[in-house]
């Protein structure tokens, strides 16, 4: 019993002192990993006729649908039937009735806006990215040797 203490007190005190602490230190440079994009531009056709659709539905004592939801998808089907890509303009109505505040009520949302399509998607000419810069502070990226300014290599020196 004695040899099995002091051979477990003699394991004990060799796991004390073999223990150490190692302690690293590092220091971390940020590296610019953007995405230059150069403008594409496109032409829009819009319609000269101002289109409308309408949605009704009837809540019951639990709300079916949500409005804001509801303009989306009411939105998305108008330019699927029409065969748009985007809706200018778009103004919205929204009538609802019933005697609660928030149950059993029927609502009728209604649409209106035109229509429009993107064609001849193309890298913008120099003409154009003129007018970007001018009417939107648009600027393409210029283009820049890798650690031109040191970059990365700079943080070593």
């Amino acid at each position: 019993m004695k040899i099995v203490r002091n051979l477990s007190l003699v394991t004990l005190a060799m796991m004390a002192v073999s223990c150490s602490t190692i302690r690293k230190t590092a220091t971390m440079v940020d590296v610019d990993a953007k995405i230059h994009n150069y403008p594409v531009v496109a032409d829009l056709q819009i319609d000269k006729q101002k289109v409308s659709a309408t949605v009704e539905w009837k809540d019951g004592f639990i709300r079916k649908k949500k409005v804001a939801e509801e303009k989306g998808n009411i939105v998305a089907e108008l330019l699927k039937e029409k065969g748009g890509d985007v809706l200018l303009e778009p103004q919205f109505i929204h009538e609802s009735e019933g005697i609660l505040p928030r149950a059993f009520r029927k609502h009728k949302l209604v649409v209106s806006g035109f229509v429009g399509k993107y064609k001849d998607f193309h890298k913008a000419t120099p003409e154009e990215l003129k007018a970007l810069e001018k009417t939107q502070g648009i600027a393409p990226n210029e283009a820049t040797k890798l650690n031109a300014d040191g970059g990365f290599f700079k943080f070593l020196k």
